[in-house]
């Protein structure tokens, strides 16, 4: 699990219905759309960065879908507005993506190592 989330302080009902993604040999979680919604409601207002994130079909085991979303700061680009507008665009292409069934990975970075 990356260790990030670790120190979020989710709440526990929420990381018990993460998926596990280790054993397919990446060191991440995968949320149904809803969960998802909800970790970055939990990320509001916390200096963490969305770099982005990977949709994953709803097979078993959960299988990359090869869509995915990034956000890079733009030029001159102040850190609070990054961390919102990072939140922002991984909440619109979640709640956009149009399988209902997708699972999705979020990357996230402390706001400080994420800026150029």
């Amino acid at each position: 699990m990356d260790e990030l989330f670790k120190n979020l302080d989710l709440p526990e009902g929420l990381l018990t219905r993460a998926v596990d993604l280790t054993e397919s040999g990446v060191f991440e979680l995968a949320w149904f759309r809803a969960d998802a919604l909800e970790v970055l409601a939990h990320l509001h207002g916390r200096q963490i960065v969305v770099l982005g994130g990977d949709a994953l079909l709803s097979v078993s085991p959960l299988t990359y879908a090869y869509a995915n979303w990034d956000v890079k700061q733009q030029q001159n680009e102040d850190v609070d507005h990054f961390v919102v507008r990072s939140h922002r665009v991984a909440r619109e292409y979640i709640e956009h993506y149009p399988d209902p069934t997708a699972w999705f990975v979020l990357v996230l970075a402390n706001a400080g190592e994420a800026s150029r």
